[in-house]
């Protein structure tokens, strides 16, 4: 008896003596490999709806855009980013946003648009229409534009 190449299967030559346990062992190898098929398929689909989730799911985490700007210590600055952020989080360089000495010292904090960072008199950034404006104020304690080094995450 002869064997096919590829799974083994049975093949029988005129001369040879047919048995019942030689189609059952066919059968056995030709159901083992349709079901590896059928795995393989729903392995492709499961797959497919995972890579759909994820880009489902990549639509609603937000982008981030990391920078930095140098404070030019004059009443006011212009930053453009190109786009109006989502929300905004500005801190000097060393890591400060804020700080009690004996008032409230202003360096950055987070902004939405709609909602500057500000003291209760005085506004240190601003979120505009493709990007954002700091403030100097020394008077005022408002350090958003002070001649420093700022860094931000701007949330797309």
């Amino acid at each position: 008896m002869n064997h096919t190449p590829n799974y083994n299967l049975s093949q029988w030559e005129s001369e040879d003596k047919v048995l019942r346990t030689d189609f059952n062992e066919n059968n056995a190898k030709i159901d083992a490999a349709i079901r590896a098929v059928e795995d393989k398929k729903a392995e492709v689909s499961a797959l497919r709806a995972l890579e759909a989730r994820v880009e489902q799911v990549a639509h609603t985490v937000p982008q981030m855009v990391f920078g930095s700007y140098s404070g030019d210590g004059k009443p006011s600055q212009y930053i453009e980013l190109g786009f109006q952020p989502r929300a905004l989080l500005v801190f000097r360089a060393d890591g400060a946003v804020s700080f009690l000495f004996s008032r409230l010292h202003l360096n950055g904090g987070l902004a939405y648009p709609g909602q500057p960072i500000a003291t209760s008199s005085n506004t240190g950034l601003e979120l505009t229409e493709s990007g954002f404006r700091v403030y100097y104020n020394d008077d005022e304690y408002v350090y958003c534009n002070a001649k420093d080094t700022f860094r931000y995450i701007a949330f797309v």
